[in-house]
């Protein structure tokens, strides 16, 4: 159960790592988690199935008698065990840390200039004269803003820009700086920080859960190795350290309930409430055009008044 849990968490974090650093991979070869989940799920099965043939159990106690009568083989698959479910994904977590918090996602910073550039050399639509729409470049967007800011303050004259033009103007202006050099996309900053956010996350709750069956392992390696009982040693200190092992090899499993209902229920919770809020944005902005463009309309005069 222990070894597919974990398994379980390294692979969510080994998806979420593909998709970031290399994510032309995780494109072509989507299919690989769930053939991969299968795969630590069977091999799990398989290394622990002699557990339940040689596990005995009494009234008051259980223990787990040779296989094949040779102590060896059972301190042997032991070990096997440990590498597979501590050691090996130890390692992979240690990897990943190292690599997510030393080097950021390659190519990133150069599709965030390189989108830069070309938001800055896009030509926005302004205001419409004779029926046609003028394009203006986001200098001159810029420019003509800040006129229409003091022909507002100096007077209380109507603006003769429309609101939608203005609305285009202003996200315009929030993507460049105030020398005119175009600025970085917020949404390119925000899907980075939260891409290494996520991967982080991932990476903690792993690395949490190999600390926390740390003490377990390490008694079972001195146990099986040294041929020696810790659970039947007389002194207090040893009976509480393995007391205490277990405890924690126990509350790894609290751990993911508490995660599981806490972090994924809230954000599945919270994305629904604003998909929600997107459409009731949506379809009152739909309903304010509708009502502009009817207020537009010329009046007809009535074939009655006209008589």
């Amino acid at each position: 159960m222990t070894t597919a849990s974990i398994w379980c968490w390294l692979l969510a974090t080994l998806m979420r790592y593909t998709a970031v650093y290399h994510p032309q991979m995780h494109l072509t070869r989507w299919r690989l988690g769930c053939k991969s989940l299968l795969l630590v799920v069977l091999i799990s099965a398989v290394m622990n199935s002699w557990v339940s043939v040689t596990a005995v159990s009494g009234q008051d106690y259980c223990y787990q008698r040779p296989l094949f009568d040779h102590i060896e083989i059972d301190s042997w698959l032991h070990f096997v065990d440990i590498l597979w479910s501590y050691v090996l994904p130890l390692l992979i977590t240690v990897i990943l840390d190292i690599r997510v918090m030393v080097k950021p996602p390659p190519g990133l910073e150069s599709s965030r200039q390189e989108s830069s550039k070309i938001d800055s050399k896009v030509v926005v639509r302004s205001n419409f004269i004779n029926g046609r729409q003028k394009p203006f470049t986001q200098n001159k967007v810029i420019k003509s803003l800040v006129k229409q800011m003091e022909t507002t303050e100096q007077s209380d004259q109507n603006m003769t820009t429309n609101k939608d033009t203005k609305e285009m103007v202003d996200n315009e202006r929030n993507n460049l700086l105030i020398d005119g050099k175009p600025q970085f996309s917020k949404t390119g900053q925000s899907r980075s920080a939260r891409a290494r956010s996520s991967i982080a996350k991932w990476l903690l709750i792993t690395t949490v859960k190999l600390l926390i069956i740390t003490p377990d392992s390490v008694l079972r390696l001195v146990t099986f190795f040294c041929s020696c009982d810790l659970s039947s040693d007389p002194s207090s200190f040893m009976h509480f350290t393995v007391i205490f092992a277990r405890m924690l090899y126990f509350v790894q499993f609290w751990c993911n309930a508490a995660y599981l209902f806490t972090v994924l229920r809230s954000g599945d919770v919270k994305m629904r409430r604003e998909r929600e809020q997107e459409r009731t944005n949506a379809n009152m902005r739909s309903g304010n055009n509708n009502n502009n463009s009817n207020s537009h309309l010329p009046l007809q005069s009535s074939p009655s008044s006209s008589l």
